[in-house]
C-alpha cells in the first residue's frame, strides 16, 4: 500500500497570542473559527480563510520567551500579483516589521517574512470586492470582527471530552505462622491476612471551549457581505 497524505492545518505555539491573533486578523486578513483552552492549559485560536475549512492553521500560547532561535522556519502565502506582494510589504512595514529577505525560486519572487505558512489541503476562497484594495478588505475584516466581538462575546464554558472512570479494586492476601500435619491439616498458631486497596477514580478529559465562536465568527462573515464583499472559489 502507498501511503499519501494532504496538508490541511499545523498549529505554531507563540509568546504573546493576543497580538499574533490581532496581527493575523488584521493585517493578513484571517477569520478566528474558534478558540479555547485545550488539555494542557494552553489557549488556542483556530484561524482561517476558507469557509469550508473550520481552521488552516492554529495558534498556541506557551511558547517560552527565552528560546534562542524561533522555531519555525517559514510560514508561505500565495498571492495574486506582484502588486499584491508590494502592498503587503507596505502594510508590514507600517507594523514596523522592517526584518525581510528577497527569495527566488525557480520563476518565482517572493519577499519572506521571518515565518511563513503554507496553506493547503481545502479549496482555496478568497474575498472579492469590486474596485477594493487588499488594505480595504484588511481594514473591514478588522471592523466587522469588532462589531461580531461585541455581538457575540467570548463565552468560555468546560465541556466532557470523554467520560470518567474508577479502576477496579485489588485484594492481596498472605498467611503467617501455618503448620500442616501429614495429612495436610493447619494446627498450630496460623491464620490468613487480606488487604484490600479500592479503584482509583480518573477525571474524564475535558475542555474549555467558547461557544459564541461559531456564531461570532458567522458575523462577522456577514458583515462583510453586507459590505459588499463575495467569497470567490479560485484556483
Amino acid at each position: 500500500m502507498t501511503l499519501s497524505a494532504q496538508l490541511t492545518h499545523f498549529g505554531v505555539h507563540t509568546t504573546d497570542l493576543d497580538r499574533m491573533v490581532d496581527f493575523y486578523t488584521r493585517v493578513m486578513g484571517f477569520l478566528v473559527s474558534d478558540s479555547g483552552t485545550g488539555g494542557s492549559g494552553a489557549r488556542i485560536a483556530f484561524m482561517t480563510q476558507n469557509p469550508e475549512c473550520h481552521h488552516q492553521f492554529v495558534l498556541f500560547d506557551g511558547r517560552p520567551k527565552e528560546l534562542a532561535y524561533n522555531p519555525v522556519n517559514q510560514i508561505s502565502f500565495r498571492l495574486e500579483s506582484l502588486d499584491t506582494l508590494k502592498g503587503y510589504r507596505r502594510a508590514l512595514l507600517k507594523e514596523g516589521i522592517t526584518k525581510m529577505d528577497k527569495r527566488q525560486h525557480v520563476t518565482a519572487m517572493a519577499c519572506c517574512l521571518l515565518s511563513a505558512m503554507l496553506l493547503s489541503g481545502c479549496a482555496q476562497y478568497q474575498w472579492q470586492k469590486y474596485g477594493a484594495t487588499q488594505s480595504d478588505f484588511n481594514r473591514d475584516a478588522y471592523e466587522c470582527q469588532t462589531e461580531a466581538a461585541r455581538t457575540y462575546p467570548t463565552q468560555v464554558v468546560t465541556q466532557q471530552i470523554t467520560q470518567g472512570y474508577t479502576t477496579a479494586s485489588t485484594t492481596n492476601c498472605y498467611s503467617t505462622g501455618s503448620a500442616y500435619g501429614n495429612s495436610g491439616y493447619a494446627y498450630g498458631n496460623s491464620y490468613v491476612n487480606c488487604t484490600t486497596t479500592p479503584g482509583q477514580y480518573v477525571r474524564g478529559t475535558e475542555m474549555t471551549v467558547d461557544v459564541n465562536s461559531g456564531n461570532r465568527s458567522q458575523a462577522a462573515k456577514q458583515c462583510l457581505y453586507a459590505r459588499g464583499w463575495e467569497l470567490i472559489r479560485v484556483k
